[in-house]
């Protein structure tokens, strides 16, 4: 395996948070910051420039000990989001439970990756330990945009010839205020709402914002058409993000689904790593590919890349960006060899 050089300095702070790494990267012409901890390639704060408050929430009851998923920041949950129709895989899939191996660093980026081979936490079912009959490498790059946004890139590359069915969800906790804020941006969207009280799930189409007074647990499909970037805000902060399946150079969009969760004042409670009045302080907006279950052909590399940002920033993703999908899967393919 090709090794590359991890860059050290006194800009790029590495300390212990109790039992797991943290890594600080710092944006060169501003104060914007970010910290991951490679255990479940979790980014825990973004703090925007010129500012003292984290974009991000972080549970003060979230687990130190690496024995459970951190609650709040960013968690990366793969194979799948939630439970498999058969319920036989654990929740949210094994990539959120294991140590990442820090490819590379800058001391305003880094890059993480994690071969399925090497995840021994929340696997069975469809991914058992032994006997797994897929094969695949996720890939992270964080990094900054031109004007201190938190630009976030994660690719999935199948190693065999043969499909797997995956699905990706990048599930990000916000700092929001539940009596003054609301989200928006998916107006148009189908809305599967998972809430309990109806016959089944609910579907409709999302009318004006979202106003956080109750539990809610939503899952927004892509329109048919205009669908192929989330743009949505929340506050001050707006999240952009886009999705493609890349085979060479042929380059093919994946409009990303969206889940906007609050678990309100009884599911809050009965969490033991989730502060008791923290509904009140957060919301998740969650982009991903869980439209069904997408199946990652032999050799094709799935990227999906979010910019978080604050104020007017104007940003690109995808295609459009600095690093487009075909380069970015070029990458994820020299630096999982």
């Amino acid at each position: 395996r090709k090794k590359l050089l991890i860059h050290q300095s006194n800009d790029n702070k590495n300390k212990s948070m109790e039992d797991y790494t943290t890594i600080t990267i710092t944006h060169p012409a501003t104060s914007a910051s970010c910290t991951i901890t490679p255990f479940g390639g979790h980014v825990l704060s973004y703090i925007p420039p010129s500012s003292d408050d984290d974009v991000l929430w972080l549970s003060t009851q979230h687990k130190k000990d690496q024995t459970k998923s951190i609650r709040g920041g960013i968690p990366v949950c793969f194979p799948q989001f939630g439970q498999t129709h058969d319920k036989v895989s654990p929740q949210h899939g094994w990539a959120r439970l294991n140590k990442w191996s820090v490819r590379a660093s800058t001391p305003s980026s880094i890059t993480l990756t994690i071969a399925c081979a090497d995840a021994t936490k929340g696997r069975g079912g469809h991914w058992p330990v032994d006997g797994c009959p897929f094969s695949v490498t996720l890939w992270l790059h964080v990094c900054f945009t031109e004007a201190g946004g938190l630009k976030y890139t994660l690719g999935i590359r199948n190693q065999l010839e043969t499909s797997v069915p995956v699905q990706i969800l990048l599930h990000n906790y916000f700092k929001f205020d539940v009596a003054s804020q609301l989200v928006q941006g998916v107006e148009g969207y189908e809305v599967e709402d998972t809430q309990p009280g109806f016959a089944g799930r609910k579907f409709f189409v999302q009318e004006g914002a979202i106003k956080i007074d109750k539990e809610v647990d939503r899952i927004f499909h892509a329109p048919k058409e205009g669908g192929d970037v989330l743009s949505a805000s929340l506050g001050k902060t707006s999240l952009k993000v886009a999705a493609a399946v890349v085979r060479g150079d042929e380059v093919t969009s994946l409009p990303p689904s969206c889940v906007v969760w609050n678990p309100w004042i009884e599911k809050a409670s009965a969490m033991g790593d989730f502060d008791d009045e923290g509904y009140k302080n957060m919301v998740c907006v969650e982009p991903g590919i869980i439209n069904g279950q997408h199946a990652l052909g032999g050799g094709e590399v799935l990227l999906i890349e979010q910019i978080i940002s604050s104020g007017d920033e104007d940003v690109i993703v995808g295609q459009g960006g600095s690093l487009p999908f075909a380069a970015a899967a070029r990458r994820v393919i020299e630096e999982t060899s």
